[in-house]
């Protein structure tokens, strides 16, 4: 009798288990794309304005009003500038953003997504900082951006901006694609093309008068 009922303890146990796995396998899947973040209070003397470092996208100069943010970055190669619009709640931005490449037209001249940024205070010395990720499309998550406070710095997101005299590409940006070889091109090399075709300019007209002179020389 005892044997019978342990037999029967175990395979109840057994389904048991068997269902919790069925269950579990079931259930529904999380998008590693897909941002799975909750607002949460402020932390007590934050402030989303300002300029925030991340060794890969550079400076990002922050702005707010009334809860709008705005944003602006240039990577650290320069090849690439960006912007960034959305909306805070407690201490969750989510934001819409688009990514520019430097003197690049055509289709694949911009990436744009969506990310979030969670303001946080770490440390001993208190320091501010943003952790947060992007994603490409309608994903707002799957590529980590963390960037910390600059202090005593105001931000200024027109200084990120590309010159007239910039058409610089270079490497991956945030969709990863490869630069355009035919458009590599720095301010060194354009200034330094533009002085060759002014000499060769002036050497042919140096040539052409020369020449005109000693025809009417022999006159």
């Amino acid at each position: 009798m005892l044997r019978t009922t342990i037999r029967v303890g175990t395979l109840a146990l057994a389904a048991l288990l068997s269902s919790s796995a069925i269950v579990a396998c079931g259930g529904p899947k999380v998008d590693p794309n897909v941002a799975q973040v909750q607002a949460g209070p402020m932390p007590e003397g934050g402030e989303w304005r300002g300029v925030y470092y991340n060794q890969r996208y550079g400076f990002l100069h922050l702005t707010e009003s009334g809860g709008a943010v705005s944003g602006a970055w240039r990577n650290t190669e320069g090849d690439k500038w960006g912007e960034l619009h959305g909306q805070v709640e407690g201490d969750l931005l989510r934001f819409e953003w688009v990514e520019h490449k430097v003197g690049v037209v055509g289709p694949n001249a911009s990436s744009k997504g969506k990310g979030y940024f969670k303001y946080v205070i770490v440390g001993e010395d208190a320091s501010h900082e943003l952790k947060g990720e992007w994603g490409l499309g309608q994903y707002d998550a799957g590529n980590p951006w963390d960037s910390v406070k600059q202090k005593n710095q105001e931000p200024d997101p027109q200084s990120v901006r590309p010159t007239d005299l910039e058409a610089r590409v270079g490497a991956a940006g945030f969709d990863g694609s490869a630069e355009d070889p035919t458009l590599v091109a720095d301010d060194g090399e354009i200034a330094q093309k533009k002085r060759e075709e002014e000499e060769a300019k002036a050497k042919a007209e140096a040539e052409a008068e020369a020449e005109a002179a000693k025809k009417k020389k022999g006159k």
